[in-house]
């Protein structure tokens, strides 16, 4: 309702309501009516009118790509096609302590959608970016066709993961779209892999892996590499992404029971070579990065150095590295905090993360949740949920960041 002065004009924003079950059972477009109902009052008297106007009823199958968030409606993760093919990617165990665990674990069922064979095709009618209403396949549909473009892909792909606990971005570059994971780490656990290179995607600390969805059939490694060299040559403010799980707040996922065939499962040990193949990658980047920081003349040098020896498990050396400079840069000043934590050195780390959050001010949200996370390591749980929800109100994007790595219902391995 709105009240209008006398002689004024007004628009009215009308929303109908609509039911999704209805919507989804459109797999054409068509026309429908829109009856529109209008009382108004005019001193004490009341009126009314009421009008039928024909509107366009998109297939359910329609998106439009002006929201690109539009498109996590398709991202259905409790897709029975999807759950049974999580189920076969994560049977068994895989060893890979070397690795986080969400990349083990994204390796294998993005594997198992490779196993899939699924073709890539694009869609040479209506290509990516170049309309306004496109048209994307729900993840079944795509494992039934065994074809898509890149959207269909990245979409069964994005809900595959979700599927295992992982959570997924949208993103996109012009005329593209590729996939985005959540490592749950920060960047420097990657030695060698590099932000500006496209090798990674920064967010509120945490470091996601992109994955070109068309090319899973050259594997997670082959994936990753052609996503970061189209991500790398993008010119700024060119590439976009979406938090799938933020935009299920908007548009949550849309449930269409296609009962289509399930998929063969995939070549026994493709998963364990995928993952032996990253853990001699990170090994290699350590040891290059080890040997280039030998004689580290700088903080910056010094904090990539004090990371590489964590990663070698060698803490001791890690923190004397980064002692000298610690006083000298805010971001090795942190590092070092938290290797004093990790060596039992709660108050100590406090009393250096607290001081750096004091001096880093308005930008002193990574200080305050590396602050909670220390003092809830010493058993200080009101001062930890305080530390927490400060950095949640400096920066935002960590809320978003702690409700992506704690996961939520992950399928089960066996």
């Amino acid at each position: 309702s709105a009240s209008i002065a006398p002689g004024a004009e007004a628009t009215l924003d009308l929303v109908p309501g609509l039911d999704t079950n209805l919507l989804v059972a459109v797999t054409q477009a068509t026309v429908g009516q829109l009856k529109v109902s209008l009382q108004w009052r005019v001193g004490p008297v009341e009126r009314g009118d009421e009008f039928v106007i024909p509107v366009r009823i998109h297939e359910r199958n329609a998106l439009d790509w002006r929201d690109t968030a539009q498109a996590a409606a398709f991202v259905n993760p409790r897709d029975e096609s999807i759950k049974a093919l999580v189920a076969r990617a994560l049977t068994g165990k895989v060893e890979a302590k070397a690795l986080p665990p969400n990349v083990v674990r994204a390796a294998r069922v993005l594997e198992e959608v490779a196993a899939a064979q699924v073709n890539y095709a694009p869609d040479p009618s209506l290509p990516f970016g170049k309309s306004t209403i496109d048209f994307v396949s729900f993840p079944a549909e795509t494992l039934g066709r065994k074809t898509g473009d890149c959207d269909d892909l990245t979409v069964l792909a994005a809900a595959a993961l979700e599927a295992a606990g992982v959570a997924t971005r949208l993103v996109t570059t012009p005329g593209h779209v590729v996939l985005g994971f959540n490592t749950g780490v920060t960047p420097g656990m990657f030695p060698g892999a590099s932000v500006e290179r496209g090798e990674l995607i920064e967010v509120a600390g945490r470091a996601w892996i992109p994955i070109e969805a068309t090319a899973l059939k050259k594997g997670f490694v082959g994936a990753w590499d052609d996503a970061a060299k189209e991500l790398a040559g993008q010119g700024k403010g060119a590439v976009a992404h979406v938090a799938v799980r933020e935009a299920w707040l908007k548009y949550p996922p849309v449930p269409v029971a296609l009962g289509l065939a399930a998929t063969p499962p995939s070549a026994p040990g493709t998963a364990q070579k995928t993952i032996a193949s990253l853990i001699d990658r990170r090994e290699k980047a350590l040891a290059a990065l080890l040997k280039a920081t030998d004689a580290p003349s700088n903080a910056h040098a010094a904090n990539q150095r004090a990371m590489a020896l964590v990663l070698s498990e060698r803490l001791g050396e890690a923190t004397q590295v980064a002692k000298p400079l610690a006083d000298t840069d805010a971001d090795l000043s942190l590092t070092y905090a938290n290797l004093l934590a990790m060596g039992g050195q709660f108050d100590e780390a406090k009393r250096r993360l607290e001081a750096g959050a004091a001096k880093a001010g308005g930008s002193a949200g990574a200080w305050e949740h590396n602050l909670g996370v220390v003092r809830m390591l010493a058993g200080d749980d009101v001062g930890a949920t305080e530390a927490m929800a400060k950095s949640m109100e400096l920066e935002p994007e960590l809320a978003m960041a702690f409700v992506d790595d704690s996961g939520g219902g992950r399928a089960a391995e066996g």
